[in-house]
């Protein structure tokens, strides 16, 4: 394998795919990064079992070849000498590098060994705008289950039929759920993990391109034209969210969310220096008030709002109420009350494309 490269373009490629490389790994050979010259391109792999990534970058190819370089390759790129063309030759798993005045050598392995996950172009695509899928990961995938008491949940559900999209997430104390209509024309149903999660969104850009997810061997593959996402689903029986959703309310609130949040986090102030971060709303027919208490003194602050039904006192981890509005994009929102000890419901203000279910908590009897 021989090949010339421009040093910006490799550090790129190599910044993308060693997301995927294991911090700790009983398999020696994936403490390494994939590299195949082929054609005109380099392609750049690293793989944990769990996750893959790979990307392709173009490249002088003068001699086709593969090889698995240890992660001190990735080290080493970092620090090449600026606007330097690099010289990559191969020959017996032995690998030279040079650029400008610099070189080096580095004992490599064969890539026949590297393991890969795959799945077959035969599988079904669906087909979103990227903007749309990053839009929908930032505000569900705060809301898995951090522990693995049920692994299922340390993932978000994504369900997709010829006109509906969701995408789901819950963690015992709040649930998120984000929906799109549209022509998707397939029908999926798969847990992806939020590791996987969070890397997709970090490869997706703020645009109306297209990305296609594919789904088979209880696995997940996001396609992004130069850059792969292959990644194992997590297996199990989600919980069946729709049967917790409330159907009704007795209280109603319209409320501008970046105001709400605001208070909250200057209530959340005075509130963390407690166990449970805890926040205290009062609905009045004009007003919100919220109250925070700790040893450190006393938050009290009011909002205006729209009041639909009936006055309630109700009280919340400031912090689960925070990520659920730092997340959304509208202004004014809906939040729906039943009673002090049942969850509260967000939902936007006009459409249907959110809906979040935060559990109160109780307060003490006087």
């Amino acid at each position: 394998m021989h090949f010339y490269i421009e040093k910006a373009p490799l550090i790129e490629g190599i910044s993308i795919v060693q997301k995927a490389m294991p911090s700790k790994s009983t398999l020696p050979i994936t403490d390494g990064v994939y590299i195949a010259a082929i054609g005109d391109t380099l392609l750049l792999k690293c793989c944990d079992m769990s996750i893959q990534i790979e990307t392709t970058i173009p490249a002088d190819i003068r001699e086709e070849g593969s090889i698995v370089l240890p992660a001190l390759f990735c080290e080493m790129a970092q620090r090449l000498p600026e606007d330097s063309d690099v010289e990559l030759f191969c020959e017996n798993d032995s690998v030279k590098i040079t650029a400008g005045s610099f070189k080096t050598s580095l004992q490599g392995a064969p890539s026949n060994q590297f393991p890969e996950l795959s799945i077959a172009d035969t599988a079904e695509k669906l087909v979103l705008e990227q903007q749309m899928l990053r839009s929908m990961i930032r505000q569900t995938v705060f809301a898995t289950a951090q522990d693995e008491a049920k692994p299922v949940l340390t993932g978000a559900l994504l369900e997709a039929d010829a006109e509906r999209l969701d995408m789901v997430a819950l963690d015992g104390y709040r649930l998120a759920l984000r929906s799109e209509a549209g022509s998707f024309g397939v029908k999926a149903k798969a847990v992806i993990p939020a590791r996987t999660l969070n890397e997709i969104a970090r490869s997706l850009s703020d645009s109306k391109d297209s990305c296609a997810l594919s789904f088979s061997n209880n696995q997940v593959q996001i396609d992004l034209g130069h850059t792969k996402i292959i990644a194992r689903l997590l297996e199990g029986e989600f919980t069946k969210f729709r049967q917790i959703l409330p159907s009704e309310h007795k209280t109603r609130i319209r409320v501008q969310r970046s105001a709400l949040q605001k208070s909250i986090e200057r209530a959340l102030l005075v509130a963390r220096e407690s166990k449970n971060n805890l926040v205290k709303f009062t609905i009045t027919p004009d007003l919100l008030i919220i109250n925070s208490n700790s040893e450190m003194g006393a938050v009290y602050d009011e909002l205006p709002i729209t009041l639909m039904g009936d006055e309630l006192e109700i009280a919340f981890n400031a912090k689960f109420c925070i990520e659920v509005l730092r997340v959304l994009d509208c202004e004014e929102i809906f939040i729906d009350f039943t009673t002090s000890v049942s969850p509260c419901v967000v939902r936007p203000a006009q459409g249907e494309k959110f809906l979040y279910l935060i559990l109160p908590v109780r307060l003490m009897e006087r």
